[in-house]
């Protein structure tokens, strides 16, 4: 059946997502093998959860270094000694570098609490994104898991789900319930890659039974 996937998970916050797929691996629904947590926030939970799990974690900030290519150089240093083939990235609040992203081209992905293109771009994240969709009045949002670019919220699409916007929902109601689906959208298209399933042609992502060589 071939060696689990190996992945390293990018975050700056809770970790939740971390953690929703730290289950996916233990309860066997996803094949897969964390191989680094890291975060650019030294007191994230994400770092918690992966000393908790006896993760590699790393504490990684463009603050530690002169250059923002002396960071990029010691990021895929990381990956690369990690032997790193999925990038996850899991509520990281910084940009890649088109060093980075070229270095791991169709290798990356993000996970946003909207439909994208709708809701998505530079400074639409967490509560901002919620509170920009009850305002805005739409009836459906919901999550979306991505191939990485060097634009925000921009590449092409692996996978969506939707839900319906409630008569009461505010920011924050509605947040929880994006959350619930973001825990569980995000394993499944990790498993996606990890089965070799996934392929990239232009902006449109193909999922099929299986394709020659994983990614």
């Amino acid at each position: 059946m071939g060696e689990p996937l190996k992945i390293a998970v990018l975050a700056s916050g809770e970790g939740t997502n971390l953690q929703a797929i730290i289950d996916a691996i233990e309860e066997g629904r996803l094949k897969a093998e964390i191989r680094a947590v890291i975060s650019n926030n030294s007191g994230s939970g994400a770092l918690r959860r992966a000393r908790k799990e006896g993760l590699f974690g790393l504490h990684l900030s463009h603050k530690q270094f002169i250059a923002p290519e002396e960071f990029d150089q010691e990021l895929l240093k990381v990956l690369g000694e990690r032997e790193v083939e999925l990038v996850c990235l899991a509520g990281y609040m910084k940009l890649l570098s088109p060093r980075v992203i070229g270095a791991y081209r169709n290798r990356i992905l993000n996970i946003h609490p909207a439909l994208l293109p709708a809701f998505g771009g530079k400074g639409m994240f967490g509560q901002r994104v919620h509170q920009a969709v009850i305002e805005y009045g739409v009836k459906l949002t919901g999550v979306t898991v991505h191939i990485v670019d060097e634009k925000y919220d921009h590449g092409p699409i692996v996978l969506q789900r939707a839900i319906p916007v409630l008569e009461n929902d505010d920011a924050e109601s509605l947040s929880q319930r994006v959350l619930e689906v973001e825990h569980k959208l995000y394993p499944e298209a990790i498993g996606l890659f990890a089965e070799g399933r996934v392929k990239v042609e232009g902006r449109r992502v193909r999922i099929g039974g299986s394709f020659p060589n994983r990614g």
